[in-house]
């Protein structure tokens, strides 16, 4: 059984909401979570094991502002 990543849940969220859609790719204590918008490459590294509440709200918040930069409209939330 395997635990609730609640890290990966907010990055994966937004992208979900926003019609995005990515590949998460495990490697060691990392996971990548890449997309891709005009050809270029986007990328958010999220940690397997999340060092606390605060990384959730963190991750969120990168993965709007490289919508946002890419003028893409993520609803809020």
């Amino acid at each position: 059984m395997t635990r609730r990543n609640p890290v990966l849940d907010a990055v994966t969220r937004v992208l979900n909401q926003a019609g995005v859609s990515y590949e998460v790719e495990a490697g060691g204590k990392h996971l990548r979570v890449t997309w891709r918008h005009a050809d270029q490459a986007r990328l958010c590294v999220v940690s397997i094991s999340s060092a606390n509440w605060h990384s959730a709200r963190r991750a969120r918040a990168t993965v709007r502002r490289l919508l946002r930069r890419d003028g893409i409209e993520s609803p809020a939330g």
